[in-house]
């Protein structure tokens, strides 16, 4: 049971840095996480989905809220049209090294799990 109460913990600072996040940055952790993964290179879209352990129906949410914003755009695969390739823009490129820049504050429940 005592792990149950560690775990109801950890749920709740997850929440609070989200809305934390979402205040301070304007986007949600889901779309912070395909931020970062798309600094290093665009990705397909399945790629993301096996990264970040999100269906194709949240993925696409949260690509669709980022294109809104003007983050990334998405194209279709030259070779497999079927494939969605994700990638940054201008300005998501910008987002992420002004969020790399700054150090985001991690509540503590979630920094011990971290290290």
């Amino acid at each position: 049971m005592k792990s149950i109460c560690k775990l109801k913990d950890i749920y709740k600072a997850l929440f609070e840095f989200e809305a934390m996040f979402l205040s301070t940055y304007g986007i949600t952790i889901n779309e912070g996480i395909i931020l970062c993964m798309l600094s290093e290179g665009s990705r397909n879209a399945g790629e993301i989905c096996t990264d970040c352990s999100l269906s194709t129906s949240r993925l696409s949410k949260v690509l669709g809220s980022l294109e809104v914003k003007g983050y990334v755009t998405r194209s279709i695969g030259e070779k497999d049209r079927r494939v969605v390739i994700v990638s940054l823009t201008e300005k998501g490129l910008d987002k992420v090294t002004a969020m790399k820049a700054e150090d985001i504050c991690i509540p503590t429940p979630l920094s011990n799990l971290l290290k």
